[in-house]
């Protein structure tokens, strides 16, 4: 083999070391990227999820203090009626006991 024909590979394999050394730094780079992007897309995810599940769970209080003033409301009106069905047996209520204050 000639001297111009054994440089030239030399030459080749240098270059092709070169071209191999740039790859691999390429996908050191590439890699790292990756990783952080899918931190990234894993910390969004996860304060995303956690504004969801806060409005949720503000909903559900809400949801929550509606169905309890519902039911106040709904026990005030029992109290109501119960309230009223006493005033309008009152009067007889008294005249039983006067009658059995009398009598006895």
């Amino acid at each position: 083999m000639s001297l111009e024909a054994v440089q030239q590979v030399t030459r080749a394999e240098e270059e092709a070391r070169q071209i191999k050394a740039q790859a691999s730094q390429d996908a050191r780079q590439q890699l790292a990227q990756a990783k952080l992007d899918a931190e990234q897309i894993v910390q969004d995810a996860c304060s995303k999820a956690r504004q969801q599940a806060d409005e949720l769970m503000r909903e559900a209080q809400r949801q929550a203090d509606a169905d309890a003033e519902q039911q106040m409301d709904a026990a005030r009106r029992q109290c109501d009626a119960l309230q009223s069905a006493a005033r309008e047996r009152l009067d007889e209520a008294v005249r039983c006991i006067i009658e059995r204050v009398v009598d006895v």
